[in-house]
């Protein structure tokens, strides 16, 4: 990557899809997180995702699917994700094996 995108969904919803979200934010980008858990950072205390939730929710968006999408072709074509790439300059994905 040569320049910073204006806008970055990432799709994920884990530490490193925030640690992303972060650094994306802090330096002058747009930033989506999409995830499929109702807690963000699911990994965490609930406690503990509520809070970076709520703090990280000033200077991003966070969405919560609160389902599994399982396909990528499934994904693109679902109208979240079509309105989503029409938006952003840069799509990541993060997404932890089960």
């Amino acid at each position: 990557m040569t320049e910073l995108p204006e806008s970055i969904a990432i799709i994920g919803g884990g530490y490193i899809a925030a640690e992303y979200g972060h650094f994306f934010s802090s330096m002058g980008s747009s930033v989506t997180i999409i995830g499929r858990n109702p807690r963000f950072i699911s990994d965490e205390e609930p406690e503990i995702s509520a809070l970076a939730k709520r703090v990280m929710s000033k200077y991003m968006t966070i969405l919560r699917l609160h389902k599994k999408i399982s396909g990528l072709l499934e994904m693109l074509t679902a109208n979240i994700f079509s309105s989503m790439l029409q938006i952003t300059n840069l799509l990541w994905f993060f997404i932890m094996r089960s």
